[in-house]
């Protein structure tokens, strides 16, 4: 019982994501093309003026809703409240 609680705390510990700086890329960013924007990651949105995205992209800022319609080619720009570029993911 102790070994299968263990390993569900490792489970859910790997699910919240990476490194703990609340930074990250998609692992399945290929079909939106996220790996070429990675240099964006933890800087402030303002880096995102002159940056030719692709059409259809979607800044998301905290707070703001979005639609949950999902499209795989679409590229997803996650902003947090303090500004910062946190999170690159397709859909």
């Amino acid at each position: 019982m102790r070994k299968l609680a263990s390993a569900a705390v490792l489970l859910l510990l790997a699910a919240c994501g990476g490194g703990g700086d609340g930074i990250s890329i998609d692992s399945a960013s290929g079909s939106c093309g996220a790996a070429r924007f990675e240099r964006l990651l933890g800087r402030p949105d303002s880096a995102l003026r002159g940056v030719s995205l692709p059409q259809g992209a979607r800044v998301n800022r905290a707070g703001q809703e979005i639609r949950a319609d999902y499209v795989a080619g679409r590229l997803n720009i996650d902003v947090g409240s303090d500004g910062v570029i946190e999170a690159l993911r397709c859909g």
